[in-house]
């Protein structure tokens, strides 16, 4: 059950990316702004989900990984949602880098969990099964 619970988080992260991009022509228009201006919202999501590595691990081996891994989630979710009220460009780029911070979560503290509850063989197995499914999500985002 937790393995499906980190891959199911992975693959929302995930997908997130994906259904984004075709969006940005749209967003520019609402906006009003350049198409450059727009990929930065891209860029500073990109740049969330880097840093958050730097974060997330120190923080799951001090906390624990299942409340990193909430605290993380939910800071996805209250910054997606803040993304579709969002009222200027400059407060989307905002949440689109608190978004990547926190969909950077996943990748950081949920493959250390399944490196946690899994050992040699099993461990190999299991991480091989998380690696499959995060490169098959972006043909479900499409």
């Amino acid at each position: 059950m937790v393995l499906f619970l980190v891959i199911m988080s992975i693959t929302i992260c995930d997908i997130s990316y994906d259904m984004y991009a075709p969006g940005l022509p749209q967003i520019g228009a609402f906006f009003g702004v350049a198409q450059t201006i727009v990929q930065l919202t891209v860029s500073m999501n990109l740049l969330g989900g880097a840093l958050s590595g730097l974060i997330y691990g120190p923080l799951s081996d001090h906390y624990g990984r299942r409340s990193v891994m909430l605290w993380g989630i939910a800071i996805f979710v209250i910054a997606s949602i803040g993304c579709c009220f969002a009222w200027s460009i400059g407060v989307l780029i905002v949440l689109r880098f608190l978004q990547g911070l926190g969909a950077g979560v996943a990748g950081v503290v949920g493959f250390a969990i399944v490196n946690d509850m899994y050992v040699g063989e099993a461990a190999a197995k299991n991480l091989s099964i998380v690696n499959m499914v995060v490169s098959l999500s972006p043909a479900v985002g499409q």
